[in-house]
């Protein structure tokens, strides 16, 4: 057979190998340590996968920024009324360390200052979740008793 340049001849079955032989292992299938090794990567990239996703963090994360919203939303019913009635507070909001739940403050802050106190964000892990609130200084503290937000949620303004 006449080389041609810059080719290399294959070998034939006439040159007494089968073509590919040498590339075939004498049993069918994979090794263990090869299905052992891929087995290892599945598992890493799974675990890489459910880590960046994770999904309850980012459940979690959003009940908290709700959370906060909602907090504002009473803070600024509160302050409202603070302007409104020369600079004091409701009768209902207690002096620091007596905090009082913010439902206690329905008949002061609803339909003048807010719609509606707001809830607790819907499918919240504690069933039992109130927003607590109190004054400090010269403001007041509102916080959430919800125990997924590594202690408090607190807006102290």
């Amino acid at each position: 057979m006449k080389n041609k340049k810059g080719f290399t001849p294959h070998l034939s079955q006439k040159d007494g190998v089968k073509p590919m032989s040498f590339l075939r292992k004498k049993g069918a299938g994979f090794t263990l340590i090869e299905l052992l090794i891929v087995i290892a990567i599945i598992t890493i990239l799974a675990a890489a996968a459910i880590v960046s996703i994770n999904p309850a963090r980012h459940f979690r994360a959003a009940r908290n920024a709700t959370r906060w919203n909602q907090m504002n939303a009473i803070a600024s019913g509160v302050y409202s009324y603070a302007v409104d009635h020369g600079g004091s507070f409701p009768g209902c909001i207690p002096p620091a360390g007596n905090a009082t739940t913010v439902s206690a403050c329905t008949n002061d802050l609803v339909a003048t200052y807010t719609s509606a106190l707001p809830a607790p964000p819907q499918n919240s892990p504690p069933v039992n979740e109130v927003y607590m609130i109190e004054r400090t200084g010269e403001g007041i503290k509102i916080t959430s008793t919800a125990e997924e937000a590594s202690g408090t949620v607190e807006l102290i303004q």
